[in-house]
């Protein structure tokens, strides 16, 4: 790359906006800075990514229940979340692509499988200068391993980078499609009428079949069984490492109602969830005193101001 091209990447809210902006020529130069500096930066380890711990609430006898099949209902919530998985990684792969090139792809591509639109946008990177091997390796800074796992009434979600050389400009984008997926999990879980608590940490661990290992598994499952409302928040190591992450309308900044140790974090929004919840409010019964707190806490947060 010319020595004397001096390419300021702008902050990654700001990028697709700044990156639009520039000339042809400018934009052309600030590829061939993100190809360089794509081989440069580095993930502290190979096993460094999200982890997401949520449980049911309630779900303790609630097999009592004979107008439900809770069951049928859980299961469920694991076949929609996976399709809902499928397609945000999609969504994921797009963005990536845009934020680095400024171009969009067709429409059609979003009906593609995976593999279909992975060759796509190796197709276009292929199209800016750069060779077949390249355009893969830069391709693989995009991609994310994520597995969603079910345990009794535990789900369990983990993604990662597949490359260990990962684009920190792409960070956010990764801890988004994270994020998105959990939200999607409480969502799911309000539409078959179960109501779910959660916590997301950031940091090293190993998977195999569904046997978990590490610090930031050992992190999420302490924190999520704290939670003493009806969400998933980050955990100290998440929120230490994204101070500054903000996405509208899907985290806000708050502190979370929690048994004990208590802190300011981010917080994955959905209010618009609102009606769901407040017509659960409204069947149960009876509201026992431990699971009467978690609703009352639920909606005085519903009810507070949102700070994003």
């Amino acid at each position: 790359m010319n020595e004397k091209l001096k390419v300021k990447i702008p902050p990654n809210s700001k990028f697709l906006a700044d990156f639009n902006n520039l000339s042809e020529s400018k934009r052309k130069e600030l590829v061939e800075a993100m190809f360089e500096l794509a081989s440069k930066d580095v993930t502290e380890s190979k096993n460094l990514g999200f982890v997401t711990f949520s449980d049911i609430l309630g779900w303790k006898g609630i097999w009592r229940d004979k107008d439900r099949n809770p069951l049928r209902d859980i299961l469920k919530i694991k076949r929609d979340l996976e399709e809902f998985i499928q397609k945000t990684y999609k969504e994921h792969l797009i963005q990536c692509f845009q934020l680095v090139t400024g171009e969009k792809l067709v429409e059609k591509s979003m009906a593609d499988s995976v593999s279909k639109l992975k060759e796509v946008i190796i197709e276009e990177f292929t199209v800016l200068n750069k060779s077949r091997i390249e355009s893969e390796q830069f391709f693989s800074k995009f991609e994310i391993d994520f597995t969603l796992d079910l345990i009794s009434d535990t789900f369990v979600i983990t993604s990662r980078p597949k490359s260990i050389r990962y684009h920190m400009v792409m960070v956010d984008e990764a801890l988004t499609f994270h994020l998105k997926i959990a939200r999607q999990l409480v969502i799911e879980c309000l539409k078959a009428r179960l109501l779910i608590r959660g916590a997301t940490s950031y940091g090293d661990f190993q998977k195999q079949e569904s046997v978990f290992i590490g610090p930031a598994i050992d992190e999420s499952a302490s924190w999520h069984e704290q939670g003493e409302e009806i969400g998933i928040f980050l955990t100290p190591s998440a929120y230490m490492n994204f101070l500054n992450f903000r996405r509208k309308g899907l985290v806000e900044l708050r502190t979370p109602k929690l048994k004990k140790n208590t802190f300011e974090t981010l917080f994955i929004n959905w209010r618009e969830e609102e009606a769901r919840f407040q017509s659960i409010c409204k069947s149960e019964s009876p509201l026992i005193p431990e699971i009467a707190s978690k609703y009352l806490n639920t909606l005085n947060y519903l009810n507070s101001k949102i700070n994003e």
